[in-house]
């Protein structure tokens, strides 16, 4: 359900309080650049003239979306935007080609409302969390580059490893993982909870084997053996995880 509570009293206020103007797609990337968000939630909210909804339906590839997420928008605007325009959600950047799931994963951990940005997003295009940018990451690789100091960075990270766990077995150019990635983001994370870390590998670890007896399964109805994919990639995890210091790791496939 979208949360509409914000825009109502904008509307309501605007309604009773002034008259509608005319709003280009410029104003709105101006908006979200320098984080006014109680402005940009009036101009989004306009229903009369040149509104803001008639500027963003009529540019083609705006990208406000990406740059909404790179920017750190409220989850009541990224909604708005999606609410407006759904196909926003598969465009990607032309530097990257990162997707918005990947511009909110940049910014995750610093965001209080993060894991219901992610959400809302992964619910718009659940393909993009197994999207590759330029260097073969997906959404995954890019939130584990940052060590898990809070709770909401764990709850980030089991997140995206359940609506998308396919992402857990990709590897990147540099042949890495996500899970792979996030052990060896012990290494910036020396004065961090130790146990927030181990929690999040445990997670996606956890969702990892699930992933692959399921994978396993499947492979067996057809006839097919993916054993060669996906017991690489879990073996060279394990030999990490025996690496990582205090770790206790139960589960195994």
């Amino acid at each position: 359900m979208f949360r509409t509570k914000k825009f109502n009293s904008i509307k309501n206020h605007l309604s009773r309080n002034s008259k509608p103007t005319d709003v280009g797609i410029e104003d709105i990337r101006r908006c979200i650049e320098r984080k006014k968000w109680r402005s940009l939630r009036i101009m989004l909210t306009q229903e009369e003239g040149s509104s803001a909804e008639e500027a963003i339906l009529a540019d083609p590839n705006n990208q406000l979306l990406l740059l909404a997420c790179k920017y750190g928008a409220p989850v009541d605007v990224i909604e708005k935007l999606l609410t407006i325009k759904p196909d926003l959600a598969r465009e990607t950047d032309d530097d990257f080609n990162r997707t918005p799931l990947h511009m909110a994963c940049l910014n995750a951990n610093r965001i209080q409302d993060a894991p219901d940005i992610l959400t809302v997003l992964i619910a718009q295009n659940p393909k993009a969390t197994t999207c590759l940018d330029s260097n073969g990451n997906t959404p995954l690789h890019i939130l584990c580059q940052n060590y898990c100091d809070c709770i909401r960075s764990v709850l980030n990270i089991d997140i995206l490893s359940r609506r998308g766990p396919a992402a857990l077995i990709i590897e990147n150019d540099d042949g890495q993982t996500p899970l792979e990635i996030l052990l060896l983001s012990e290494e910036t994370g020396i004065f961090g909870d130790t146990n927030l870390q181990i929690d999040a590998i445990k997670q996606m670890h956890a969702i990892c084997s699930q992933y692959s007896r399921k994978a396993d399964q499947r492979a067996k109805r057809r006839k097919r053996s993916p054993q060669s994919v996906f017991r690489p990639v879990i073996q060279r995890q394990h030999g990490l995880e025996r690496s990582f210091s205090g770790s206790d790791f139960s589960a195994r496939t």
